[in-house]
């Protein structure tokens, strides 16, 4: 996937043009007053780069001191109200915004949102905003540390209708041996959709379709992180260094996790 982007940054703001969806997503810290509010945009508001709002009303005074990020357009693909539930129910299933609206996106737009939906939020991540967890107000997310030790254990995964034996082999690479098991159904929201972390996962596979076959690794596979090798292996779900174990038992966190 390639994203082709625009981007113009002043003094106070940066603007990112998305050519693809005709999109502009303008990213500010400046008094809110002077920032132009379009008649047709979505607004979100953050706290320590993590989205905590996401809405069509234009933000009100107690938000002064908040970054802006608001995404506009002179020519919509389809409804922003559409593409603000996609990025509400992303927030949604990322733990961190807990209101979801019951509305559904029309069927005949529903691939078209997501798509691009998606796209807003691999744009907003490469500028360091996230609509996912903020893993600080749970105490901090666990650092992990490789070893030339870790690189000769094997690990195993036994999860989900799926199972493969994984060698953490370098800081960032992670082996998946041949012979690997799959898990084939693609799990799906309440609503019958496929989630952004199924959608991630399909997209990984599709980079490998020619490594594996009815199911099984034909040949080793290597990822980047142990994330990558749950989405890959069984469309994720869980905490993945907590799936994968030596002969022991022993999990991929216990023996790389610092204190």
């Amino acid at each position: 996937m390639v994203l082709n982007l625009r981007v113009t940054l002043t003094e106070k703001s940066t603007e990112i043009l998305l050519d693809q969806h005709r999109l502009t997503i303008t990213i500010t810290q400046s008094d809110l007053k002077q920032t132009p509010q379009p008649t047709q945009a979505i607004y979100l508001t953050t706290a320590k780069n993590q989205v905590d709002l996401i809405t069509e009303t234009a933000p009100t005074a107690k938000d002064l001191k908040k970054t802006l990020i608001v995404i506009s357009s002179t020519d919509w693909q389809t409804e922003p109200t559409y593409l603000k539930r996609q990025l509400i129910q992303a927030a949604h299933q990322a733990g961190h915004l807990t209101e979801l609206e019951e509305e559904k996106i029309p069927q005949n737009l529903a691939a078209l949102t997501a798509q691009i939906s998606q796209d807003v939020q691999l744009v907003l991540q490469r500028f360091g905003y996230s609509l996912g967890q903020d893993q600080k107000k749970k105490g901090g997310k666990p650092r992990h540390k490789w070893t030339k030790e870790i690189a000769a254990i094997p690990f195993y995964v036994d999860h989900s209708d799926s199972k493969a034996t994984v060698f953490w082999q370098k800081r960032t690479e992670m082996l998946i041996k041949a012979g690997a098991k799959l898990k084939t159904e693609v799990p799906l929201n309440k609503d019958g959709s496929v989630g952004f972390s199924a959608r991630f996962a399909q997209k990984l596979r599709s980079e490998h379709q020619a490594e594996f076959k009815d199911g099984y690794t034909t040949a080793d596979i290597v990822l980047k992180s142990v994330n990558e090798v749950g989405l890959f292996l069984y469309f994720a779900g869980t905490n993945s260094w907590l799936q994968l174990k030596d002969e022991n038992g022993k999990s991929i966190n216990e023996w790389t996790v610092v204190s």
